[in-house]
């Protein structure tokens, strides 16, 4: 079971997910849309999510 900030952090890095795969938006843009201040914060939740870098995720 995941604690409520936990579901929200995983709400908004699902996506943030979404916007890499299917628009062409820079990183920093869909990871402020998502509710990240820091890029360098957006990139650390992402890799410990997805096990991979925002950018390797770009389709």
């Amino acid at each position: 079971s995941l604690s409520p900030m936990r579901f929200y952090l995983h709400l908004r890095l699902s996506r943030a997910k979404r916007l890499i795969a299917q628009t062409e938006l820079p990183i920093i843009e869909i990871a402020v849309a998502c509710g990240f201040v820091s890029a360098s914060h957006f990139s650390k939740c992402f890799r410990e999510a997805f096990g991979a870098n925002p950018s390797t995720c770009r389709g």
